[in-house]
């Protein structure tokens, strides 16, 4: 304020010397112009000092990130969403739609599941069904007790949001997202073997019906591929097998390639560490250390462990524990079904073309469901 005083008390004398020259020089208009020269030029200087103090005193503001973890039921994508639960830079909501619409097996994203997510990434949780999300959402990491006005204090002060979705796996719905400069949204879809994926959905969902324990280690048959589940497995091939097209050809999708990260299961359960560099070098987001701490803790328990940590109040079904032994979650599904089952699913064209399109390799007999690489 001294040095702005100072520069004003400046400009006000050379104005009154320009006055003064201008009524007794015999070349009043040369003057003239050399003055205005030199007021312009203070008056630039000036400029450039306030501009400078209002940059010091008001930082860039960071690039904020929005995430949507993208993947059908029983994909590890509850696994991959506590990468982003685990960083205390995120705000992460697990599975904010789920109660959205009347729950189903297969559903299509509407217009207002859409604007959801986007009052979400935005922080804005006024919508009536966010209140009561908010009921039954006791805590997320950084706000211990919920409610929407909390949840929204504290979405603003994370630098990143995220968010996790299943059943509504057609990317094409999220291009209204990605397409919103203000919300930029990135996707990360998390795909799996369907033979695995159906062992363990059959099972969940038998397991609806009776008691959980009995299902946990039954050969499933052919015949436990009923309609339901048939109907579950060709929408989730053919959706699955279409964003990975859209994703490798050009056309309408072709501008949002950079916003879409597509990953198998598989591979990250192998190289937790590995793939969770490969998910925030996507995002361009720094890997936090406490994410990095929980990988350790929760892919490097022995068999008994996980046995034990299924029966605490935490994880009260072993169909949703995240404490994991990576070769077992990956290979034991062939223990738990028959060849007549593995090979109805192979049968399905639209899944033979998704296993083809991932890499997953096709089983042709009884000794190769037990033996030889499948991925």
């Amino acid at each position: 304020m001294h040095k702005l005083n100072r520069h004003l008390w400046y400009i006000l004398l050379l104005v009154g010397i320009a006055v003064l020259l201008f009524l007794t020089s015999p070349q009043p208009t040369k003057i003239v112009q050399s003055m205005a020269e030199t007021l312009h030029q203070k008056k630039t200087m000036i400029d450039e000092e306030n501009s400078n103090n209002k940059s010091a005193k008001t930082p860039s503001k960071k690039l904020r990130s929005n995430i949507l973890v993208m993947a059908g039921a029983r994909t590890g994508s509850s696994f991959v969403g506590e990468f982003f639960e685990t960083n205390p830079e995120i705000f992460y909501l697990f599975e904010p739609l789920q109660g959205f619409k009347k729950y189903t097996f297969q559903r299509e994203m509407s217009t207002g599941g859409i604007e959801l997510l986007a009052q979400i990434y935005r922080c804005d949780f006024a919508n009536e069904y966010l209140r009561e999300y908010f009921r039954w959402k006791k805590s997320t990491r950084g706000c211990p007790k919920l409610n929407a006005t909390i949840a929204a204090h504290c979405c603003r002060e994370a630098n990143h949001t995220a968010t996790k979705v299943i059943r509504n796996i057609d990317i094409r719905d999220f291009i209204p997202l990605m397409q919103d400069p203000g919300i930029d949204l990135k996707v990360i879809n998390i795909v799996r073997d369907p033979r695995a994926m159906m062992s363990s959905l059959i099972r969940l969902h038998k397991s609806m019906w009776k008691d959980n324990n009995e299902w946990t280690n039954v050969i499933l048959r052919e015949n436990d591929l009923d309609e339901q589940m048939k109907s579950v497995l060709i929408h989730y091939c053919d959706h699955s097998l279409r964003n990975f097209l859209l994703k490798s050809a050009d056309g309408i999708f072709s501008p949002w390639r950079k916003n879409l990260l597509i990953l198998r299961f598989e591979n990250i359960a192998l190289a937790p560490k590995t793939y969770a560099r490969v998910i925030y070098d996507f995002l361009d987001i720094k890997l936090h250390n406490d994410t990095l701490d929980w990988i350790d803790e929760h892919t490097q328990a022995k068999p008994m462990q996980a046995q034990e940590a299924n029966t605490n109040r935490s994880y009260q079904s072993s169909n949703f524990s995240l404490l994991r032994n990576a070769i077992e979650v990956v290979t034991q599904w062939r223990k738990k079904v028959t060849f007549d089952l593995v090979k109805a699913i192979q049968s399905e064209k639209v899944c033979r073309k998704y296993m083809q399109a991932f890499n997953y390799t096709l089983i042709q007999n009884e000794e190769n469901l037990t033996h030889g690489d499948l991925f």
